[in-house]
């Protein structure tokens, strides 16, 4: 696997308990990230089943889950790469695939609507408008 799949993963039977995928906090993101737009998760899916989904393709930087208004999993999410041909890829191979045993779409989305949709005030914004991420 790559660095990025290394790091992002908690080791195997490490005291912290399985193999877990951590995904960074929102102001660490790249402002030159891809983003993808998951729609049809599993109630139950976790952010390790779904960076699992992408990895034979592309490792996501990130993986986050959208609450609904009562703060419940609401089927969809969002993937963070470290390319904007990342996500391309991901988008062409494994849209409409399936977790767990749900088939989900994937939409090609921005930085910008992710933190809007998930409530995230970005401190950097002006950084991001200059590098077009906005």
């Amino acid at each position: 696997p790559s660095a990025p799949f290394q790091t992002a993963f908690t080791s195997p039977g490490a005291p912290s308990g399985p193999r877990q995928f951590i995904s960074p906090p929102f102001h660490d993101i790249p402002s030159t990230a891809g983003v993808l737009h998951i729609r049809g998760l599993p109630y139950r899916a976790t952010d390790t089943e779904i960076a699992d989904f992408f990895a034979p393709v592309a490792v996501p930087l990130g993986v986050y889950i959208q609450p609904d208004d009562d703060g419940r999993a609401s089927g969809l999410g969002w993937a963070v790469f470290n390319t904007e041909a990342e996500a391309d890829d991901c988008l062409e191979q494994l849209n409409k695939q399936t977790i767990g045993g749900r088939w989900v779409e994937l939409f090609r989305s921005w930085l910008s609507t992710m933190f809007l949709k998930m409530g995230v005030q970005f401190p950097h914004r002006e950084q991001w408008e200059s590098n077009g991420a906005w």
